[in-house]
């Protein structure tokens, strides 16, 4: 790593695009419409152990959590009616980013839940829905097509970075859907 001020991103990706994979698989992926503020959060829960004397001797993984949280801007019937049908559902999640370098990131998550609910503010301004995407441990491998998604079991989600956009995932729902 060096440093390159090509590397600074200062915009997020605008996109996000979902398709239900239980329990009714879907092929197609939905554009949520417009995004506010989005951020992915790879949180590693940490147990920190100590010897009798107080020393501090290790620390071990007892656990990951990946969150994807945005606002949907676009608050119309359209959108309260999906993040309030989302209770029971499954998703698989695509997010690209196109850099100030001109090269893609693009986020999969293969397996995801769509926390439901929404607090609406009926007020002058700018009304939002919060959005929260929980990754979920994905049980089996992946093999996608694009091949740049295939994932092992327990990736929670795939970050790739090309010179293009590979796009979302064009193999079927029910790929993702065998490892839930």
């Amino acid at each position: 790593m060096a440093k390159d001020r090509r590397q600074i991103s200062v915009k997020g990706g605008g996109t996000l695009k979902v398709r239900q994979i239980d329990p009714t698989p879907n092929n197609t992926f939905t554009d949520l419409g417009f995004l506010g503020e989005s951020k992915l959060t790879d949180a590693y829960n940490m147990i920190e152990s100590k010897d009798d004397a107080g020393n501090y001797i290790d620390t071990k993984e007892a656990g990951e959590e990946v969150t994807f949280e945005s606002s949907l801007l676009q608050t119309a019937k359209e959108q309260i009616d999906f993040m309030k049908n989302a209770k029971d559902q499954y998703f698989e999640c695509y997010y690209p980013v196109l850099l100030n370098n001109g090269k893609y990131q693009e986020i999969l998550i293969p397996v995801a839940r769509i926390i439901p609910g929404e607090e609406l503010e009926f007020k002058a301004g700018e009304r939002r829905i919060k959005l929260t995407i929980k990754a979920l441990w994905p049980a089996a491998a992946l093999t996608r097509n694009p091949t740049d998604y295939n994932s092992a079991i327990g990736e929670y989600y795939k970050l790739i970075e090309n010179s293009s956009a590979k796009g979302a995932p064009v193999d079927n729902a029910t790929v993702p859907q065998a490892a839930i």
